[in-house]
């Protein structure tokens, strides 16, 4: 085999390897749920927030659209407490499938970390007469997330790269659909 032959080898296998190794992809060790908050007394209660590292993005990205989002099935539980402290016996939940949070994240050397927190908003009308001295105060009691799932991406296609990666971050509950927290 001549040099040159051995040369084109090398050169095509190196080519080889770093269109491999720059696949876009999240480190299991570096990504999952940091923090779950489980307390109905905290402010923060189902506030769910997922740390994460990508590498194999080009820095000419510039930026990544993180985004946390909970699946198809989850559900939130409110009550409303009047002004009282108590709560009417009613415990009404609403469809949190879809809730979703998107941020850009910076690519250096090839990788993005970060975390990002998924919060729970209760619906503004979710109490009746939430204006006044009569008014009534609404107070989530239980979360459940269902699939939630971690996106990179979209990544612009034309360079070999998936449009987006995925991890699967299971199911979460918290909570008790018959409390009412104290105030």
């Amino acid at each position: 085999m001549s040099r040159k032959s051995v040369l084109v080898m090398l050169g095509i296998a190196s080519v080889t390897a770093v269109v491999i190794a720059a696949r876009p992809q999240f480190h299991d060790k570096a990504t999952g749920v940091q923090t779950f908050v489980t307390d109905v007394n905290s402010a923060n209660f189902g506030n769910v927030t997922v740390c994460f590292k990508a590498s194999g993005l080009d820095d000419a990205l510039g930026l990544a659209p993180v985004t946390l989002a909970a699946g198809a099935g989850s559900t939130a539980t409110a009550r409303c407490r009047n002004n009282g402290g108590n709560c009417p016996e009613a415990a009404n939940k609403f469809d949190t499938s879809g809730l979703s949070v998107t941020e850009n994240f910076p690519i250096r050397n090839g990788q993005v970390t970060g975390c990002i927190t998924l919060s729970v908003p209760v619906p503004a009308d979710f109490c009746p007469s939430q204006t006044g001295t009569n008014g009534q105060t609404p107070v989530l009691i239980a979360v459940d997330y269902e699939n939630l799932t971690l996106t990179l991406g979209p990544i612009p296609a034309g360079d070999g790269h998936p449009d987006t990666i995925r991890k699967s971050l299971g199911t979460l509950a918290a909570g008790n659909p018959n409390s009412c927290p104290a105030p």
